[in-house]
């Protein structure tokens, strides 16, 4: 009986672990950074609803998702250097819950436990300065080696959302 309750332990540890969405600097959950329009919609199984695209030269479309009570904001940027231009995601934004780095970040972590996961990294800590009193604050990961960020938006010290995109600059 005891073998029993242990390996159904075990199972249940393993299942809980494979339903937490990771977050990485070129993914976020089922979606990865440079997906066409085709692999985002087969990775959420629902279709995309894209404007079709002619010679406006309109580098941008985004879409706001809600799929079993996850939220995404994908930004898709369009390349025009063949006949038919080629959208690619570049941006990806949510405020889901259930992602986390593998440092164990996510939503609703402190801005202590964010500077104590990623201590000595290429960080960047910015306020906004929108707003006079804004309590807001983005610190920024970033990853060199592939030209990707993270960026965590901070609400009183409190991780709010979570954005993964190209890096414009050079590490």
């Amino acid at each position: 009986m005891k073998k029993f309750v242990f390996s159904l332990a075990v199972i249940f540890g393993v299942c809980s672990q494979t339903n937490a969405q990771g977050i990485s600097t070129l993914r976020m959950g089922p979606l990865k950074l440079g997906a066409t329009p085709k692999e985002v919609a087969a990775a959420l199984k629902t279709k995309l609803r894209l404007k079709k695209r002619r010679a406006d030269y309109t580098y941008e479309d985004t879409l706001t998702i809600k799929r079993n009570g996850e939220n995404y904001r994908l930004l898709f940027s369009y390349s025009f250097n063949q006949d038919k231009p080629i959208a690619y995601l570049c941006n990806i934004y949510s405020n889901n819950t259930k992602q986390k780095t593998p440092a164990g970040i996510g939503i609703g972590c402190t801005k202590a436990q964010l500077l104590a996961a990623y201590d000595y990294q290429n960080l960047d800590i910015r306020n906004d300065n929108d707003f006079a009193n804004s309590r807001t604050q983005y610190i920024t990961l970033y990853d060199c080696d592939s030209g990707t960020q993270i960026i965590f938006t901070l609400v009183d010290h409190f991780i709010a959302a979570m954005e993964i995109t190209y890096t414009a600059n050079d590490c």
